[in-house]
């Protein structure tokens, strides 16, 4: 398992930040897929999303400060990758925190999730900027 970490400073109020955050949201800030569709079940939202050939789908469970959301099933790149996004206000500042738990699986996952470390913090930097320049805009 590989574990990325990420945090931003925001000069916006918290709730304005979770009303940004939705499971498609969240999905579409990080840039990789285009949502496809989202359903609600008693428990979580799934959201199945695509890009080029590729499908996956990604259950979504509100927590107190955000979200967690891992991809379901066989659906998708990962073996089991679970993501946490949080919001809260320490010191008068908005922090968002995106951390994500992820494996390929197989004989060379130590190797393979090291490399997909760089592509995983890639995706979150780019769902935290784009959320920031969504809520500044």
């Amino acid at each position: 398992m590989q574990l990325v970490d990420l945090e931003v400073t925001l000069d916006i109020p918290p709730s304005a930040v979770r009303e940004a955050l939705t499971p498609a949201s969240i999905v579409e800030y990080a840039g990789t897929y285009e949502v496809v569709s989202v359903d609600r079940t008693d428990d979580a939202t799934v959201v199945t999303a695509a890009a080029d050939d590729l499908e996956v789908v990604f259950e979504f469970v509100e927590t107190d400060t955000g979200y967690r959301y891992e991809q379901h099933g066989a659906h998708g790149p990962f073996e089991r990758m679970t993501t946490w996004i949080s919001v809260t206000r320490e010191a008068g500042e908005t922090r968002v925190s995106a951390a994500s738990e992820f494996t390929f699986g197989g004989l060379f996952s130590f190797l393979t999730d090291r490399l997909g470390a760089t592509m995983r913090r890639r995706e979150l930097e780019r769902l935290l900027t784009a959320l920031a320049l969504d809520l500044e805009a």
